[in-house]
């Protein structure tokens, strides 16, 4: 399936003022559409996953649940992106010997990934993965946090992720 959808959603969103329109306007221009295979159906992924549980994949958690995929299994790269179910959203999903798959989106939330739309920005292999993880101090959003680095915004992005991680915490009772 194409990304029309999310094509579309990221140039009206590049036309916006500020570093909102510029940031959409960067995912534009590194990234390409992708289609996911199921990932019973990808070849030799069972065998390398034959003793994964399954049940770590947790919802709402697609860049943490790949990044734990990704660096269990030195064979997967880390792909970052976004995907359109309903809406775009920005999404991690993995990749294998020429297919890319997503199990948070088949597996946790049961969707049928022919019928969603994927737009690639980024993929990382094991060693890419390890150092971007080890740099960002985060488990996801690795293609945001290129941009933020190449505009020179690193402390504004950190500080930004950790009053975002602590109001959540807050939210849901946590200290």
């Amino acid at each position: 399936m194409k990304a029309d959808g999310i094509i579309q959603y990221l140039s009206q969103l590049s036309k916006m003022g500020s570093g909102v329109g510029e940031y959409h306007q960067y995912l534009l221009g590194r990234g390409k559409s992708v289609e996911c295979t199921p990932y019973h159906e990808v070849p030799g992924l069972m065998d390398i996953l034959s003793e994964f549980d399954f049940k770590e994949l947790k919802v709402k958690e697609c860049w943490h649940n790949t990044w734990k995929l990704c660096s269990r299994h030195k064979e997967l790269h880390y792909v970052d992106g976004l995907y359109k179910n309903l809406i775009p959203t920005e999404h991690a999903w993995c990749y294998f010997d020429g297919y890319y798959f997503d199990l948070t989106s088949e597996f946790v939330l049961g969707n049928n990934v022919n019928n969603i739309e994927y737009f690639l920005t980024d993929r990382f292999n094991f060693v890419e993965l390890n150092e971007i993880g080890l740099e960002s101090r985060m488990s996801g959003e690795y293609t945001k946090f290129k941009y933020h680095r190449s505009k020179g915004h690193l402390d504004s992005f950190r500080r930004k992720k950790t009053k975002n991680k602590q109001s959540n915490s807050v939210s849901q009772g946590k200290r």
